[in-house]
């Protein structure tokens, strides 16, 4: 979710902090650490369709983050609807 929020904001031209960029770089780390030696090591049949599903789970949550801020924008009167279309 972070890499996606902070790519994003950096696309729509909002500052994104070094410390944002920092926690990115360490958090692609972190996953690489924990998911490349069993993928290395199985060979492409390593991946399948859950992967995928796994990795569509956190694009949509910071997908979401990002439009939820601009309908906050748009409609700054409109929070309780707005955080109820959450749910």
């Amino acid at each position: 979710q972070s890499v996606v929020v902070a790519l994003m904001a950096a696309r729509s031209g909002a500052g994104v902090a070094r410390a944002t960029w920092l926690a990115v770089a360490l958090s692609v780390a972190g996953v690489a650490c924990l998911e490349l030696p069993s993928a290395l090591s199985g060979g492409g049949a390593a991946f399948c369709v859950g992967d995928l599903i796994a990795l569509g789970q956190p694009v949509g949550f910071g997908l979401s983050y990002v439009v939820l801020e601009e309908a906050m924008a748009d409609h700054p009167d409109d929070e309780l609807t707005i955080a109820a279309l959450q749910c």
